[in-house]
């Protein structure tokens, strides 16, 4: 004997607590391929043809709740370039730029992903750069390592340039 999934469970609970009157009904999944799922049990649970109710993945939810369009990924590139190019000096050319954002833009994504202060990691991960330099003497010091060196300073000044730039175009992203 097989036992019901939750997704199962559900159905059977919303075609009892509903009565066939999905309107005022919300569910939300964890993703949008449960509610596939979810719309086949619910049918084996129905006798008659109904609209069915607004199934919605958690994301979705958020990005409701928040008041944001989800940013797809080369958005956020085309995007993070608009603003690199307002904070640096001399920028460098998108296909350069394109190399390592899209690392960065997923290294953002995951500190607010876990809600972690985005100014002391990122100042953290700039004084590990600063520490492996350390045994540099300063005359060979070459213009690309202060370059380089500059870069991880300016870390907190991208992400929260970034952050106002989206926010102030209604877009966001996962974390």
């Amino acid at each position: 004997m097989m036992t019901a999934t939750f997704l199962d469970q559900l159905a059977q609970k919303l075609a009892h607590d509903f009565q066939n009157d999905f309107q005022q009904a919300v569910v939300v999944l964890p993703n949008k391929r449960a509610k596939l799922f979810l719309l086949a049990a619910l049918q084996k649970n129905l006798t008659i043809p109904v609209f069915a109710p607004q199934v919605i993945s958690i994301e979705d939810f958020i990005e409701t709740l928040a008041g944001l369009q989800t940013a797809d990924s080369i958005t956020q590139l085309f995007e993070f370039y608009e603003v690199y190019c307002q904070q640096s000096s001399s920028p460098q050319s998108f296909e350069l730029f394109a190399n390592w954002a899209k690392t960065l833009l997923q290294d953002f994504n995951e500190i607010d992903r876990y809600l972690l202060d985005p100014i002391h990691v990122l100042t953290y991960i700039k004084d590990i750069e600063d520490i492996k330099r350390w045994g540099v003497e300063v005359a060979d010091k070459t213009q690309l390592l202060e370059n380089y060196v500059d870069f991880w300073k300016r870390l907190p000044a991208y992400y929260q340039a970034l952050y106002t730039h989206l926010l102030a175009k209604g877009l966001g992203y996962q974390g």
